[in-house]
């Protein structure tokens, strides 16, 4: 969508601007000299940041809402431009460690929406450490640090041997060691992650690349493994699975992306992997279906897969979403697997029955997105433990009688006028807290002051015809997004909820100035001028 394009776009610029900003500005190489020596290059262009970051939106996040793939990209750019000059001094100080720059300048992101932030951050931070560690004057000033680093090092050293004597050989390994990691992490930089922008992956050997990847793979912070199942795509697939995916202790929070039939090919060998998303028109291949562990699969863009019987051979399966598989045409294989919990149903074959998910006596989280049979809510099976519902676009023609079945349910999507109405007679479900509404041509907040408890709400694609001081109606409320909402609104309403933060994309606000920054997250979109005053009284 043009929009979230903008928004992907705004964001790459903020952070190959931020390090033109603090590097490619004239400055000495080594600190040594008065000026530069040779010409710098020009600033490299955001187009193809952009292009990643875009494709990690719509591939492994086509689920999530637009606005909250957009605003969490917009959380991201506004903590690049407030970080302000991240020089090589700067990122000295954090050892040029991409995790430490993305925790210096993460900031809150409750939601849904928080892992694609993490990733976001992630990957943008990776781009900026890769961008200064290859401009011309680097090197030079890293060389020089090495060198006084080393230095003072051998002067500690001496210092301690003239006070405890000799043997200090210990001491001296140490050093060695941590001083070879800096020279590995400061010099084995390389197009790993399909950010770098200076130079091509061509001028790395593959050797160097993996000396980088022993460094990744032992590492079980989460960000470090989105970084490591994205890369995949850039290497050969067979040697990346030697090299990196078969030594890695844990995948327990990361999805692996399986695209190619080399990639297929290679899944066997990977007993450990619980999260993959097969994408493309693959059968469901003998390999992916021998997986003990895989508790988490996705199938998109898949117009080959009909039968879904072999999933039975997937034990530890709880997950599983189907997302553009328009030759499915029975989900009762589905109800074959005992532990599945939660299912998300997008874009398949109209008229689809929804029946057999009555055997589904786990399921907890069902997501719809998908033209079905089903009339009105009441039509599902009981779904007993259901706490989180979605009726996304294609599903906004069901209605919200029987919402009353699932006492239990504390997140709501609804899409349209019609399930919003709806939404305003049926029995409030008393343990809501998450409400999401999108598309509604003609949305009356005071419709939500029956919903006391909530905490968290998302308005997408709407026209609000209510001022938003309904809101102040819903003394737990923590967080309100706008995105792409129409007409004004003006946030100085919500001036005294102290306690709420607020996110607007693609949306024309007034009052923002009088909420605190810490609160208030938005796109640079033009404040509206103040309406015309009202001409004096005729005298």
């Amino acid at each position: 969508m043009p929009g979230l394009e903008v928004v992907v776009l705004r964001l790459a610029s903020t952070v190959v601007s931020t390090v033109a900003k603090s590097v490619l500005a004239p400055r000495p190489g080594a600190d040594l000299a008065a000026g530069p020596l040779r010409p710098l290059p020009k600033p490299a262009s955001p187009d193809r940041l952009a292009r990643v970051l875009g494709r990690r939106l719509e591939e492994s996040y086509a689920s999530l809402p637009a606005h909250e793939r957009a605003a969490a990209a917009d959380a991201v750019r506004d903590g690049f431009a407030a970080a302000g000059e991240l020089d090589a001094d700067r990122l000295f100080a954090l050892s040029l460690d991409p995790d430490r720059l993305a925790a210096e300048l993460r900031r809150p992101h409750p939601g849904p929406g928080e892992p694609l932030y993490e990733e976001l951050l992630t990957l943008c931070c990776a781009h900026y450490v890769e961008q200064l560690t290859a401009h011309p004057s680097f090197a030079a000033r890293a060389a020089v640090g090495q060198v006084r680093s080393a230095d003072a090092a051998r002067e500690l050293i001496e210092d301690v041997r003239d006070r405890v004597g000799p043997r200090p050989e210990a001491t001296a390994l140490a050093f060695e060691e941590k001083y070879a990691r800096y020279v590995e992490q400061t010099h084995s930089r390389l197009e790993l992650f399909g950010l770098t922008l200076g130079r091509s992956a061509s001028e790395w050997p593959l050797d160097t690349a993996y000396i980088s990847l022993r460094r990744f793979r032992e590492d079980e912070q989460p960000m470090v493994r989105v970084q490591l199942g994205m890369a995949w795509g850039a290497f050969d697939a067979a040697e990346y699975v030697t090299e990196v995916l078969e030594p890695a202790p844990d995948w327990e929070s990361t999805y692996l992306t399986v695209r190619t039939d080399e990639q297929v090919a290679q899944l066997g060998r990977l007993h450990g992997m619980r999260r993959i998303t097969l994408a493309g028109d693959h059968a469901l291949p003998d390999a992916l279906l021998s997986l003990p562990r895989l508790a988490h699969l996705a199938l998109t863009a898949n117009t080959v897969v009909r039968d879904l019987s072999p999933l039975v051979r997937l034990p530890a399966l709880d997950q599983l979403g189907l997302d553009g598989c328009p030759q499915v045409r029975d989900l009762g294989p589905v109800c074959d697997l005992p532990r599945v919990r939660a299912l998300s149903l997008l874009d398949l074959r109209p008229g689809l029955s929804l029946s057999p998910l009555a055997r589904l006596d786990q399921l907890t989280g069902l997501m719809l997105g998908t033209p079905g049979e089903t009339r009105n809510l009441s039509e599902l099976p009981p779904l007993e433990r259901l706490v989180v519902l979605g009726l996304y676009r294609q599903s906004e023609g069901i209605s919200l009688d029987g919402l009353e079945r699932w006492p239990g349910l504390h997140t709501l999507t609804i899409t349209g006028e019609a399930q919003a109405k709806g939404l305003a007679r049926v029995p409030v479900p008393r343990k809501l807290r998450s409400l999401q509404i999108l598309d509604h041509r003609a949305l009356d907040l005071r419709a939500l002051s029956r919903h006391a408890g909530l905490m968290y709400l998302y308005l997408s694609g709407c026209c609000l015809t209510s001022d938003l001081s309904a809101l102040r109606e819903l003394p737990d409320l923590r967080y309100v997004s706008f995105y792409n909402c129409t007409g004004t609104i003006d946030l100085s309403a919500l001036v005294q909820l102290h306690q709420l933060n607020i996110r607007c994309q693609l949306t024309t606000a007034r009052g923002a100035e009088s909420i605190p920054p810490e609160r208030l997250q938005q796109d640079e979109r033009p404040t509206p001028p103040p309406p015309p005053k009202a001409p004096p009284p005729h005298k």
